[in-house]
């Protein structure tokens, strides 16, 4: 965005990527890097770009289908990916490897993963047998299982995740459909209670796309500690959810440092990511 506002839509780019033979489907900035671009295309490839120069640094093969998504994990230091041929893989960017492999949801539909914040935890949603939704677990030091398995509803929509890493609490959120369930993750527990339910949000309007506020952004003031933004029929609708607390003193507790907006590594060589 111009720093003195949006004014009106804009075609000139500041930089563009070629490098992908076919359509592009996934990108994901570095969570700590400056410039530094992950992206996934249908020639099934994950490539890690340094956007200052335009040039694509790493590639990563290895997939066998469409990659539905791709995320960095907390510090960066690897990528998570999930495919539509049904498998969910841990990729080292500097090496150019794929270093862990597991199946993660049987059904042809959308999936999508995401780490859990700051602990070596995956979670993939997608569709099982018979065209349930779904949710697993895996860790990423032992990936020849899921350490969790569980079903949520037969809904036809994909379901979108979020995590707050600093409260560790998962979000999913259903595309077509009005509801929105969130847990609280806790890794030292036995595999069967690691993810607890809390609560979920229900709405007769059905979710087109959502996405999610950084923490740093939440208002402390009614102990937020996540904001989904949810389409719906052409309306946005913001969606605050809180920490009920008495004391109208902030909550050390609830709002540890948080990530900020400016990058912690600003090295214009690639190679000194970490």
């Amino acid at each position: 965005m111009p720093n003195e506002g949006f004014e009106g839509h804009k075609d000139d780019a500041a930089q563009t990527l070629h490098g992908h033979t076919k359509k592009v489907g996934a990108l994901k900035w570095h969570p700590i890097a400056n410039n530094v671009l992950a992206s996934s295309a249908t020639d099934h490839l994950v490539k890690v770009w340094d956007v200052e120069t335009g040039q694509a640094k790493y590639k990563i093969e290895g997939h066998t289908s469409i990659i539905q998504s791709v995320e960095w994990n907390y510090d960066g230091s690897l990528l998570g990916t999930n495919s539509k041929d049904k498998n969910v893989r841990i990729l080292d960017p500097r090496n150019q490897t794929v270093v862990a492999t597991c199946e993660s949801h049987v059904g042809v539909k959308g999936g999508r993963c995401i780490w859990l914040g700051k602990h070596s935890f995956v979670c993939t949603v997608g569709f099982g047998k018979g065209a349930t939704r779904g949710y697993k677990i895996f860790d990423q030091r032992k990936m020849d299982a899921a350490l969790v398995s569980s079903n949520l509803d037969s809904a036809a929509g994909v379901v979108m995740p979020f995590y707050d890493e600093d409260s560790d609490v998962l979000f999913l959120a259903g595309k077509g459909d009005g509801q929105i369930r969130y847990y609280e993750f806790i890794p030292e527990e036995e595999p069967s209670k690691v993810l607890t339910g809390l609560s979920a949000y229900s709405s007769n309007n059905p979710t087109a796309a959502a996405c999610a506020l950084p923490r740093r952004n939440c208002d402390v003031s009614v102990t937020e500690i996540i904001r989904i933004y949810k389409i719906s029929k052409g309306v946005i609708y913001p969606l605050q959810f809180q920490v009920p607390r008495k004391s109208e003193h902030f909550a050390e507790d609830i709002y540890p440092p948080a990530r900020g907006d400016e990058p912690a590594l600003k090295k214009r060589r690639l190679v000194l990511w970490y």
